[in-house]
């Protein structure tokens, strides 16, 4: 789905795609650390031939503007002189992993490859979510709490030289290995998986490295995490030396990266630019109030902020959100959703915590997709409910995950659909037919939108075909944790062995 986005949107069709390529090809050029420009912003100066700093996408921000009216490319020489990029102090973790196709080769080619290594690191950190979740959750369960973390908004951005991609798939999979990880703890019967806790570390380092909040958001879900079980769960996990031993690895590899982040300054550069407050406003009030914004942003505001998702889009997805959540309250007791409501206050709040301190400068600094790494938690916190309660209503499981597998399915086709219709024909016109317009993909509109349709079917096929039991599970936890078997029947399986 990420590389649908990554070859049909246009180069540049990004927020700050230039400056982070930029920075990728500073990384592989051997310039780690560029030279501070603007002390305390994060501004950094690299020597690089010309062209990388001169890109060339006039469309941006125009919703009625055609990517032919300028092609996106690189203008300028190939002598090096300085160039800049607000991205320099960001941690180069992200950037060293897709920035090597620059080496082989030129402009907009290596973009497009880069764009394609980074889909393919959030397919691997995606799929090791799934993975993991499978062995806490059923699996047709595991799989659609992943779909709908995985909004439109994010493949966009995964399919794209742009960190933020990256951080929010590393959260998914740090989201999930930490609730399977308690999950499996819970009655102290089973020593908890080492996939499970290497798995842990490694999506927690990767998201701890990546942005300059991407830290204190891993801490914040660890803890959350951890929340979704009893305390005697987390006493008990304690007590398992490698357990405590990978907690305990993460959190001095959170501590590293937030030092590194203090240190380079690029906390402060997070109050430059932005959008200006209307003159006269009581700025913490806009703040709150565009509350409702963040959430569509989450959803899916694609360009820079020039494309708002369709209706159909926006409301199918949090229509699966819901879905989602209100079976978790329902089936299951308040105590075992409050890491589940807690997550959701936290996704609403952070946006107003975080620009409190800065409601004194004059620009709103805050997107939507800057939350995604919390919000993400919401529909894996609602399967674990689900998964819990499920017992309740044989069948439940299944038909609501092969529901919601459906619903975000059709939502993903019409993201991308309103995303090529905004370029080929423009925003506000009403042409169905994508096909006539004067820009198209490479491939064409056809191909991508019937890439993503594909996708979609899988989805709902995987769900249908999952196993019915744990992936993994220790010997008697699988049959007393088997999906839509009421209790009485769940009873009569053998009990676990010592």
């Amino acid at each position: 789905m990420a590389g649908a986005w990554a070859i049909s949107n246009p180069l540049f069709a990004v927020p700050d795609e230039p400056a982070h390529v930029v920075k990728a090809v500073a990384v592989w050029s051997g310039q780690l650390g560029g030279r501070e420009t603007q002390p305390g912003t994060g501004v950094r100066t690299y020597r690089l031939p010309a062209f990388w700093g001169r890109a060339n996408f006039c469309f941006a921000t125009h919703s009625d503007t055609s990517p032919n009216a300028c092609p996106p490319s690189f203008t300028g020489s190939r002598q090096v002189t300085d160039v800049v990029t607000p991205s320099g102090a960001y941690p180069p973790l992200y950037f060293a992993l897709v920035g090597w196709p620059s080496r082989l080769l030129s402009s907009t080619r290596a973009v497009s490859l880069m764009r394609l290594v980074s889909a393919l690191l959030a397919a691997v950190l995606l799929g090791s979510a799934v993975r993991a979740l499978r062995q806490a959750v059923r699996p047709g369960l595991a799989l659609a709490g992943v779909l709908v973390a995985v909004t439109p908004m994010t493949q966009f951005l995964a399919g794209s030289v742009n960190p933020n991609g990256f951080e929010i798939a590393a959260a998914v999979a740090l989201w999930a290995h930490v609730l399977a990880v308690a999950r499996r703890a819970e009655g102290g019967v089973a020593t908890v998986p080492r996939n499970l806790l290497v798995g842990m570390v490694l999506s927690g380092a990767a998201l701890a490295f990546t942005r300059p909040l991407s830290a204190p958001f891993a801490g914040l879900i660890v803890a959350l995490g951890l929340l979704s079980t009893s305390w005697s769960t987390v006493v008990a996990m304690a007590r398992q030396r490698r357990v405590l031993v990978s907690f305990a690895g993460l959190a001095v590899l959170c501590v590293a990266a937030l030092a590194f982040v203090y240190a380079t300054g690029m906390l402060g550069a997070k109050a430059a630019g932005g959008a200006s407050f209307p003159p006269g406003s009581d700025h913490l009030a806009v703040i709150v109030g565009t509350g409702a914004a963040y959430i569509q942003q989450m959803i899916g505001t694609f360009g820079w902020l020039d494309t708002p998702p369709s209706n159909v889009a926006l409301y199918l997805w949090l229509g699966a959100v819901f879905i989602l959540m209100g079976a978790s309250l329902v089936l299951t007791r308040l105590r075992q959703n409050l890491a589940l409501v807690l997550t959701v206050v936290a996704t609403l709040a952070l946006p107003v915590i975080l620009q409190s301190p800065l409601t004194g400068t004059d620009s709103v600094i805050w997107q939507g997709r800057y939350t995604l790494p919390i919000a993400v938690g919401i529909p894996l916190l609602a399967v674990l409910g689900i998964d819990r309660g499920a017992h309740q209503v044989p069948g439940l499981a299944r038909r609501m995950a092969l529901v919601v597998a459906a619903t975000v399915g059709v939502a993903n086709l019409d993201a991308l659909y309103w995303n090529l219709h905004r370029y080929t024909v423009g925003l506000d016109s009403r042409t169905v037919d994508i096909t006539l317009g004067g820009w198209q993909p490479r491939g064409g509109s056809v191909l991508w939108l019937a890439l993503m349709a594909a996708a979609g079917v899988l989805g709902v096929a995987m769900v249908a075909t999952a196993p019915s039991g744990l992936v993994g599970a220790p010997r008697g936890r699988e049959a007393n944790d088997a999906p839509d078997r009421p209790p009485d029947q769940a009873a009569e399986a053998p009990a676990p062995s010592g």
